[in-house]
Parts: C-alpha cells; sequence; structure tokens
C-alpha cells in the first residue's frame, strides 16, 4: 500500500515536472514565434521599399525614354525643316 502511494507521488512530481518543461517550451516557443513575426515584418517593410524603388526607377526609365523619343523626332523635325528650306533657296535661286 505505501508502495503504491509512493509509485503515485513519483508519477505525479514526474507530471508536475513535465508540465513545467512543457510550459517552459510553450513560453520559448512563444518568444520565438514573436522574433520571427517581428523579422518578418521587418522583411516585408524592405521589401515594399524595395518595390517602390523599382517602381519609380522604372517610371524614371519610361519617361527618360519618352524623352529620348520626343528629341528624336523634335531632330527629325528639324531636319527636315532644314532640307525644306534648302529646297526653297533652290527654288527660289532657279526662279530669279
Amino acid at each position: 500500500m505505501i508502495y503504491v502511494e509512493l509509485v503515485k507521488i513519483k508519477e505525479v512530481k514526474n507530471y508536475d515536472t513535465e508540465k513545467t518543461e512543457m510550459k517552459s517550451k510553450e513560453v520559448m516557443f512563444e518568444v520565438e514565434i514573436f522574433a520571427l513575426k517581428t523579422d518578418l515584418a521587418t522583411r516585408d517593410a524592405h521589401i515594399d521599399a524595395s518595390n517602390k524603388d523599382f517602381e519609380n526607377k522604372l517610371r524614371y526609365n519610361t519617361l527618360m525614354a519618352e524623352k529620348a523619343g520626343v528629341c528624336d523626332k523634335v531632330n527629325q523635325l528639324k531636319s527636315e525643316m532644314s532640307t525644306r528650306e534648302i529646297q526653297d533657296k533652290q527654288m527660289e535661286e532657279l526662279i530669279c
């Protein structure tokens, strides 16, 4: 009878020890989860900043390409005007 009670007491102590260990592990996991969530939030913020920077660079490159196209068109029109002016002068010389 005493032996049975001693075994039960030992089992209860083992249960309490296991319960304490499990609680300790639970707290450690909660701390680790919090750290991982914090790291994830930081990375998310960095990704958002990188995406915004990329979008700005893309917008800038698009505008620069459009500007280059407009400059090419202006140069083409200037060349065309110059050619017409030369043709006009030649025609005036022929007429006069």
